[in-house]
């Protein structure tokens, strides 16, 4: 039998495995660093929305 997957597909999955395989506080540190990356990126557009409503940046 053979899998005919995509580049991403086999990415991802390759990816999830391991993920599986990592200890949990290496798991752990990840999903912090994911978390704190998506609470940059908030900071950011709430920073972009502030100097757009000051009229700094043309929106």
């Amino acid at each position: 039998m053979q899998y005919k997957t995509d580049e991403c597909g086999g990415f991802i999955f390759s990816l999830v495995l391991v993920l599986i395989k990592l200890n949990y506080r290496i798991r752990f540190v990840l999903i912090g660093i994911l978390a704190t990356l998506v609470r940059i990126r908030d900071l950011v557009m709430i920073l972009y929305r502030f100097l757009a409503k000051v009229g700094l940046i043309g929106d």
